[in-house]
């Protein structure tokens, strides 16, 4: 390849990151700024992921050719699409205040490089950067691209198609019909914080039933409508966007955030009820989209923006298009972090005019194992030799099938929210105990929340009903699939009391099928060189069970681990058994005491 390359940066609004991408389009480096700075969802100019792109940029001669922003700063400013006068203020304020200072943040990073600011700095759009980073993770095929989040510059999404590599016929969807704002408000709404709580919403949503459906509709409009949702004078600048139209109309309070009561029934209705209406609306847009395509056939879809990130609703989308759509793709980090990618392919579409000859080859583009500096911490600890030892291999195994949990940390991590291997906590799901264990001793978050599984490609559709248009959001975590041997649920609610009530609905892997029998599975190859990898083929030959339990290696408001440093410290201070690092094994029972003190770290929570 050539030795120019991309700098990529998102930032501003939520999830900051920065890439370095080939003008090829070969996908070199990406990070959230979150795993460098340890402040969840971090949204500030992503100087610590951009330090990380430049040192590796000099470390293999690459030439950084031009600086690609996610998104034109200053085109957040108001629009008439912004509901009223008082949110354009707010708006104007906001945006000139922080455009300005990451505009001289930029120029800054192009100063340094000896780039000349106003000719190599890029600025793609928001809702491109989100569809372009779509692209880039599938097959290069014409398509259909969806794209839907809360807010970006003066829009909240976009339909269009993609033909040749680039973007044709593309609708705008204005902010007062934002689909990604509305579920944001719900889960503000049921006591979630807005940008970090959605995925719990779509976790709730399962045990409750779509009661407040028709409430919903009443106040926003009916969801198989083009113009639903009207969120009408919605604040989208509070910071608690809260709504007094929406408890008028469902007659009951917003739940406290990060309320450590139990959760009340009539939240999870609410949350069932907002993911119906998501659907629904999703699939409408899509279908009115298909009836005036131009892509012939149109059989590949592209989802972009942080709504692609609900498992659930790209389940829907997987089932309902079956006979339509024979690929799915969605970028892994889909939400704003992605669009650092995102906006180096949009530049290199149109800017250079050339169609991307790399695709996506892995998610692993995060910061190497080995490439921070060298651990403290795990110079105290006794280690063993990792799992190519036999007798390492065999502890690990016997260890998981009495119940207990350990990690992974091996490689380059993950780029997005999802832990596929690398950063990862591992269990055997078809111990009933270890949701309730995982959830409150390890990870020390709410006991509703589900966990997901790893399985061996080869044994997925033994154990689950795969959908033959959904492979790679497979791969990367993004789809559901529904377990063969799914018990059904007839009444969820509990008469006696009405907070949740959860229900085993598997009972071979009861760990990881959720309240309505799917699972949010990745699947990996018994090629592919990892650690995991390895440990499900050993698993399965050992114990006859060829699927792991895989959440994400951190605990409750914690970013992802990044550093050797931070996996020590997240198992000296939870209940984790075990560590498998790339080149060693360490075990709890085998440390002094004195080393597994516990730190006075705390993080925010979710």
């Amino acid at each position: 390849m050539s030795n120019e390359v991309l700098l990529g940066i998102s930032c501003g609004f939520h999830d900051s990151s920065a890439a370095l991408v080939g003008i090829d389009g070969k996908q070199l480096f990406a990070s959230s700024e979150e795993r460098f700075t340890r402040i969840k969802g971090d949204k500030s100019f992503p100087t610590q992921s951009i330090e990380y792109c430049l040192r590796l940029a000099d470390s293999y001669a690459f030439n950084v050719k031009t600086i690609c922003l996610h998104e034109n700063i200053f085109n957040r400013i108001y629009s008439k699409n912004i509901m009223t006068p008082l949110v354009a203020l707010k708006s104007l304020y906001k945006t000139l205040k922080a455009s300005n200072t990451h505009l001289d943040q930029v120029h800054l990073v192009a100063n340094r490089l000896g780039l000349n600011a106003n000719d190599d700095v890029y600025f793609s759009s928001h809702h491109h950067s989100h569809a372009y980073a779509a692209y880039s993770a599938g097959d290069g095929n014409d398509g259909m691209v969806i794209v839907n989040d809360a807010i970006g510059e003066r829009s909240s999404g976009l339909v269009a198609e993609i033909v040749n590599g680039k973007l044709l016929n593309t609708t705008l969807t204005p902010v007062n019909r934002s689909l990604g704002l509305m579920y944001s408000l719900i889960t503000v709404y049921c006591g979630f914080k807005v940008l970090t709580g959605e995925y719990k919403l779509m976790g709730l949503a399962p045990y409750g039933d779509p009661v407040y459906f028709e409430e919903l509709c009443s106040l926003f409009g009916e969801p198989d409508r083009n113009d639903s949702p009207n969120l009408g004078e919605l604040d989208i600048y509070s910071d608690e966007l809260f709504y007094k139209p929406l408890t008028d109309k469902l007659k009951f309070l917003p739940r406290p955030t990060n309320s450590k009561a139990p959760i009340h029934q009539r939240f999870a209705d609410l949350a069932s009820s907002m993911q119906k209406y998501l659907e629904i609306s999703t699939i409408t847009l899509i279908e009115s989209q298909l009836n005036r395509s131009t892509v012939s056939p149109c059989n590949t879809l592209y989802l972009g923006g942080g709504v692609a990130l609900n498992c659930k609703l790209n389940y829907i989308i997987a089932t309902t298009f079956k006979s339509q759509f024979n690929n799915i793709y969605a970028y892994p980090a889909s939400g704003d972090a992605g669009s650092s990618i995102g906006a180096c392919i949009n530049y290199i579409a149109n800017a250079c005019s050339k169609t991307i000859s790399s695709r996506l080859p892995s998610v692993m583009l995060g910061v190497d194992s080995t490439d921070i500096s060298q651990s403290k911490s795990a110079d105290l600890l006794i280690r063993r030799p990792n799992i190519n030892d036999q007798r390492s291999l065999e502890y690990v195994i016997q260890s998981l099938q009495k119940g207990r949990v350990g990690a992974v940390f091996e490689g380059r991590s993950e780029f997005g929210p999802r832990a596929l291997g690398n950063r990862s906590i591992i269990a055997d799901p078809r111990n009933p105990k270890a949701l309730e264990f995982i959830n409150s001793n390890i990870k020390n978050r709410e006991d509703f929340r589900p966990l997901a599984p790893v399985v061996l490609e080869s044994d997925a559709s033994d154990i689950f009903e795969m959908q033959p248009n959904s492979s790679q959001l497979y791969k990367y975590m993004l789809t559901l699939a529904l377990s063969k041997n799914y018990l059904p649920v007839n009444d969820k609610k509990n008469k006696n009391n009405e907070s949740l009530v959860k229900y085993i609905t598997d009972d071979l892997y009861p760990a990881i099928v959720h309240q309505d029998g799917t699972a949010r599975i990745q699947i990996v190859s018994e090629n592919d060189n990892t650690i995991i990898s390895s440990l499900l083929t050993a698993y399965k030959l050992e114990c006859q069970c060829p699927i792991l339990i895989n959440t994400s290696f951190n605990v409750r408001g914690e970013p992802i681990v990044n550093s050797k440093e931070e996996a020590i410290n997240c198992f000296i201070n939870s209940s984790l058994d075990f560590i498998i690092f790339d080149d060693s094994l360490v075990v709890r029972e085998d440390q002094n005491p004195l080393s597994l003190i516990k730190d006075t770290t705390t993080f925010a929570l979710d």
